[in-house]
């Protein structure tokens, strides 16, 4: 049985912090760093004003700030994505997660709000038995990017009063 060893510096996760009223996330400071601050993002979620507002600063010029009213929101989206490059091509592999957390509005309209990436255990879909990669069962280390990003989603499905949904195709 392969051994999974759980490091939360191996997730670039958002920042979150809640209170009774708002809950707010952004952007892990690692991201605005290595961009030299080219790219940012911010949720911010006002139960009092009933909105979630998103804003996303891209350059150091150009912001735009979105805000969403709890009635026009018909779900959370939660979806996950396989960023190692070549990982359709390749039966085994470590992966790169990317887990997203979005909104979908009531005219259909997806919204991608934060974005949790981390590296995850490795996996063998190939022909090769699994002992084959024993280095890599052995002591597999992986990020809190899928735990911490579902427990995000549920947070804000309850806030919002909807359910968590996957992602449409075209999104």
């Amino acid at each position: 049985m392969p051994m999974t060893i759980q490091l939360p510096f191996l997730s670039i996760c958002p920042r979150i912090e809640a209170d009774d009223d708002t809950l707010a996330a952004s952007t892990h400071w690692l991201i605005p760093l290595v961009s030299l601050g080219l790219v940012f993002r911010r949720v911010q979620v006002d139960l009092a004003a009933q909105s979630v507002t998103l804003t996303v600063r891209r350059f150091w010029f150009r912001s735009q700030r979105r805000s969403f009213a709890f009635r026009h929101i018909t779900a959370v989206t939660y979806g996950y994505e396989d960023a190692y490059p070549g990982a359709s091509f390749l039966p085994s592999h470590d992966s790169l997660d990317i887990f997203v957390v979005g909104l979908r509005l009531a005219n259909q309209e997806e919204v991608a709000l934060l974005r949790f990436f981390g590296d995850d255990t490795f996996g063998n879909d190939g022909p090769l038995p699994d002992c084959w990669y024993w280095g890599e069962f052995e002591a597999d280390f992986t990020g809190t990017q899928e735990r911490e990003s579902r427990l995000f989603a549920q947070l804000l499905s309850k806030m919002l009063g909807v359910p968590i949904d996957p992602p449409s195709l075209s999104a």
